[in-house]
């Protein structure tokens, strides 16, 4: 049901083709699992795994591990898991679990947890150009979100403060 809802999301804001995802850069591993920097364009993956930064255009993905930053233009993610940032572009998003900074500019996201690590002071999660997240939730309680250019939360933030810049 989710991926056919997110299927339904993705026909007016985001290009994507029915052939497979064409991955270049990264090593490749076992099911789907790559080394190293490494970039997604165009097609559709159910699931994949990087250790390392993941460069996703124009993709869409069920389910996506990266053990590093993740940027994203024109794509959409179910389900992200993230061992580091996130920014993206013009992207459509259910549940983002990330260890770093979000950044989302004319994106969104329906929830968005932001894991406890103890060695940063502050997580920012950054709405920009119409960007909308429903749910937040900063597992710290150092959380901040910052939201400009019309962009909204529509959900709840827990264990965060909003800054709305003008």
């Amino acid at each position: 049901m989710k991926r056919l809802i997110l299927s339904l999301l993705l026909i007016p804001s985001c290009l994507y083709a029915a052939s497979p995802c064409i991955l270049a850069a990264g090593t490749p591993g076992l099911s789907n699992t790559f080394y190293g920097a490494t970039n997604c364009s165009g097609g559709v993956v159910d699931v994949i795994t990087v250790y390392g930064d993941l460069d996703v255009q124009s993709t869409q993905i069920n389910t996506a591990t990266v053990h590093g930053e993740l940027d994203i233009s024109h794509g959409a993610i179910n389900t992200l898991i993230s061992k580091g940032g996130v920014q993206a572009h013009d992207s459509i998003f259910g549940t983002i679990t990330a260890t770093g900074n979000v950044e989302l500019y004319n994106s969104s996201a329906q929830n968005i947890v932001i894991q406890d690590v103890s060695s940063l002071s502050q997580i920012v999660v950054k709405l920009s150009d119409g960007a909308r997240a429903g749910n937040i939730t900063f597992e710290s309680g150092k959380g901040l979100v910052i939201e400009s250019d019309g962009a909204t939360v529509t959900g709840t933030v827990t264990g965060g403060q909003i800054q709305t810049q003008h």
